[in-house]
């Protein structure tokens, strides 16, 4: 398979994954919630790759690029939700990670709720092992300050809360 070919089926691929049925909220999509529903701001800093929310519910993938990645997510409200797992495909290298201590969050409020930024961090140890954490900041005014630019009718019609994570 050409190496054109082979870009062009995992672009495809990405597409079909992370468009129907998304939790993320894009920019002109219709920003209207369910009553089950509540949206959650947040920004993940790490590598390309899939990041695994779970939950008792359904899993949530977020896919992520390398850098910021300023998200909106309608989750379902009552449910727990952990990050707990990343996969990653490229080069001809894949692999999953689980994290011991995943950051856990529950939503309960109608409000947008801001949980804080997660910086995914990766490197290896000296026996080419891949090491991963997860850590939780506080950056509210950067983060929200990029999501009212990128989400105006989402901060034009609902009031978020900060709810950090844990």
């Amino acid at each position: 398979m050409s190496c054109r070919l082979m870009i062009a089926a995992s672009v495809l691929l990405l597409l079909l994954l992370g468009g129907c049925g998304s939790a993320v909220i894009e920019s002109n999509q219709n920003q209207s919630l369910s009553p089950d529903e509540t949206i959650v701001l947040t920004n993940i800093r790490g590598n390309v790759g899939m990041l695994v929310l779970t939950s008792d519910g359904p899993e949530v993938n977020l896919h992520l690029k390398y850098g910021d990645n300023y998200l909106a997510l309608r989750l379902k409200k009552g449910h727990t939700y952990k990050v707990d797992k990343f996969s990653w495909s490229r080069n001809m290298d894949e692999g999953s990670f689980q994290f011991k201590d995943p950051l856990e969050f529950t939503l309960t409020s109608d409000d947008m709720i801001y949980i804080g930024d997660i910086d995914l961090v990766s490197k290896f140890n000296s026996s080419r092992e891949m090491l991963m954490a997860l850590l939780a900041y506080d950056r509210e005014t950067e983060t929200i300050e990029k999501l009212r630019e990128m989400y105006p009718a989402l901060f034009d019609k609902y009031r978020y809360r900060k709810v950090l994570i844990q």
